[in-house]
């Protein structure tokens, strides 16, 4: 993935490279929707907890809602079946770290056959259509789930 001006670049005090980037989101039919994306550019595993990694990723994330219109899709990787762990992870850090008296997120779960997906959807609560967001999000997830059916 190219970096854009909505890629973030860090690295951890072991050196491991970090990348957030927002890329713009159709699906939900809400304006200023952007899929969260993070990725280990490293690909580097270590053992031990870095919460360094969870504060930068919600400053982040905080700071992606100055314009409170913005609307964002979290997707946990499902490449190596750990998204159940991914999503704990982010709904941690999203608890201790994340501005909530202002930022709100709501988490649903698709399975399909043995793969479960985690979805989550993250907004402004002072935003005009914030229970708009919510109602699309959880219709959208009703509709793809009663595809599946």
């Amino acid at each position: 993935m190219a970096d854009t001006e909505e890629t973030v670049r860090f690295i951890t005090d072991e050196g491991v490279e970090y990348m957030v980037a927002f890329i713009e989101d159709n699906n939900l039919g809400i304006d200023h929707a952007y899929q969260l994306v993070i990725s280990n550019i490293s690909k580097t595993n270590l053992k031990g907890v870095d919460v360094k990694i969870g504060q930068t990723i919600a400053s982040i994330v905080n700071s992606f809602f100055t314009d409170n219109r913005n609307v964002l899709l979290f997707i946990c990787d499902t490449s190596d079946n750990h998204q159940a762990a991914r999503s704990r992870k982010f709904s941690s850090w999203f608890q201790k770290y994340a501005d909530q008296n202002n930022i709100a997120m709501e988490t649903e779960v698709i399975k399909v056959d043995e793969n479960a997906y985690f979805i989550s959807v993250i907004y402004c609560k002072t935003v005009d259509n914030e229970f708009s967001v919510s109602q699309f999000f959880h219709t959208y997830i009703q509709d793809l789930k009663s595809k599946l059916d």
